[in-house]
């Protein structure tokens, strides 16, 4: 067990996989729910509301309220003295009258975001992804140090926590507050989770794995749309998300940790109790000789103290960028996740000011996100990582740029764009599906985790920067958003290709071991069977 070739070896003895693994495999995937809906809530209860100056008893409304430009009543200002005879305005002196969808309570009537207060809704995002930004740095070094299992339930259980209490923010300042602290957390367990799931697959499953995970994202998207339409509250709709987290009490008996992170800490007692745990869960025996040779060549290898032996693993952001290989990777791998997040995220809060009602365009986007995700199970097994990245992203950059160019004042016309823009997004999807499965296969398990991290860091750099991309659209355009979506996509789809192809290779463990991939065969061929990436591969997975 020095390396991933043992655990592998040993993985395969407990089944091709085992039912342990499945069960884990699906009680991991539940974690997905509270972080697409907590990421993505505020689309619904922080979108525009209609709304207008309250006008008191006794005063006409067409006279107390001027017009815009656009020759509707101007929804911020009234006249004063409530009187067209004056030609100066201000600012609604009695608040406003919100004219929301049936039932509907969202943040931006309880706090009245609107007209010189309206950016405080996009403030609110940004905070948010501040916190995810920095869970990104924080919680990948700490899982690397202390293992992932520790560091994942501290975040499960501490965003429950938060998620609940935000029901009883009653101020916009608390409710930032909270929103940050509860980013900072879920950025922790989503990391913590994908690569729980990445070190306890094999080589020949990681494809599966990596894709179906992101199918619970899109369910998530789809069901967040189902549960505000039925609900409309606000607070209802987050303690809808909140509550379903009590279950995951048993995770702390349920989820194992990390093998692969046990092994490279020099922990082989552990990581064996935990796999003949493994062993007696799914009815099988492993032989005995898979652990005693491990035992020995890890005697001859590793002489150095326990104290020692954990000073050597102290990796730092830094080792990202130390080695050539990993330096060039590291560089375009942190623009990529910069791109998919501005558009994702930018996308979704767009798509629901865009023409339509904005239950049904969140609903679209669930459902039009699952087959890409579901698609990309096949996808990525017959054609790699490299190439479908590649063509994920100028699906993405061209869709956008094309509803970018459709008139949004024809009525006729508005759907089309919007149509786009929701198929732009789910190519977006298709982006967020490969990168993180490949993030973890390009880098070694002694920084694996701190990779992910610092990659998704520069992902939540992008959640904080396309609230601010939307507020152009107010500016200038509606169409400048989509437009400068869709070029930082197609720029991406072509740095995309200095990337080397991870399709069949095991997990490496070591920076020297990440340092060479690839360099023994041309990256745009199979690991295994060296036929080109660009036609579809024999499914080998049974092999």
């Amino acid at each position: 067990m020095k390396n991933a070739m043992d655990v592998d070896k040993i993985f395969r003895a407990l089944g091709n996989p085992g039912r342990h693994s499945i069960i884990t495999f699906i009680l991991l995937c539940s974690n997905y729910f509270p972080i697409v809906l907590n990421h993505l809530s505020v689309v619904i209860y922080g979108s525009p509301v209609p709304h207008h100056c309250v006008i008191p008893e006794g005063f006409n409304t067409s006279d107390a309220v001027p017009q815009t430009a656009a020759g509707k009543l101007d929804s911020c200002h009234v006249y004063k003295n409530y009187s067209q005879s004056s030609n100066e305005t201000l600012p609604c002196p009695n608040g406003w009258k919100y004219d929301p969808l049936p039932r509907e309570k969202s943040i931006v009537m309880e706090f009245d975001l609107v007209c010189d207060h309206a950016y405080l809704s996009n403030v609110a995002t940004t905070v948010y992804f501040l916190g995810v930004m920095m869970g990104g740095l924080v919680f990948g070094t700490l899982s690397d140090i202390h293992g992932r299992k520790p560091v994942f339930l501290a975040c499960l259980y501490l965003q429950a926590l938060i998620s609940t209490s935000l029901v009883l923010a009653h101020n916009y300042l608390t409710f930032v507050i909270l929103r940050f602290t509860l980013g900072f957390l879920l950025q922790g367990l989503h990391t913590c989770c994908y690569v729980l799931i990445m070190e306890q697959s094999l080589p020949e499953h990681r494809t599966y794995t990596g894709t179906i995970v992101e199918v619970f994202w899109g369910v998530g998207v789809v069901w967040l749309a189902i549960i505000s339409y039925a609900l409309r509250d606000w607070r209802h709709i987050q303690l809808a998300i909140s509550l379903p987290s009590t279950i995951t009490i048993v995770f702390i008996w349920l989820i194992p940790e990390s093998v692969r992170w046990l092994v490279t800490q020099g922990r082989l007692s552990d990581a064996e109790r935990i796999l003949r745990n493994m062993a007696k869960s799914n009815g099988v025996t492993i032989p005995d000789e898979l652990f005693s040779g491990s035992r020995s060549e890890n005697e001859k290898t590793n002489t150095s103290s326990k104290d020692e032996c954990k000073k050597i693993h102290r990796y730092t952001v830094l080792d990202m960028l130390r080695t050539p290989q990993l330096r060039k990777r590291t560089l375009v791998l942190f623009y990529i996740w910069f791109v998919m997040a501005v558009c994702y995220y930018g996308l979704s809060m767009a798509i629901t000011s865009l023409s339509g009602n904005k239950y049904e365009n969140l609903f679209m986007c669930g459902l039009v996100e699952l087959p890409a995700y579901i698609s990309a199970i096949f996808i990525l097994k017959w054609f790699g990582r490299k190439y479908p990245l590649c063509v994920y992203l100028m699906i993405g950059g061209s869709t956008c740029l094309a509803a970018a160019f459709v008139p949004g004042g024809d009525w006729h016309l508005s759907w089309i764009r919007t149509l786009l823009a929701v198929v732009g997004r789910a190519g977006v999807a298709g982006v967020f599906t490969v990168m993180i499965l490949y993030s973890c296969e390009l880098y070694p398990t002694v920084i694996r985790n701190l990779a992910v991290g610092t990659c998704a860091f520069w992902a939540r750099v992008g959640g904080v920067v396309a609230p601010q991309i939307l507020i152009l659209g107010t500016v200038w355009s509606k169409s400048v958003p989509l437009v400068i979506f869709g070029v930082l996509s197609l720029v991406g789809s072509g740095v995309t290709l200095v990337l080397p192809e991870t399709l069949g290779l095991p997990l490496v463990d070591t920076i020297e071991q990440a340092e060479n991939m690839g360099q023994d065969s041309q990256t745009d061929q199979h690991p295994e069977t060296g036929q080109c990436l660009l036609q579809p591969l024999p499914d080998r997975s049974h092999e």
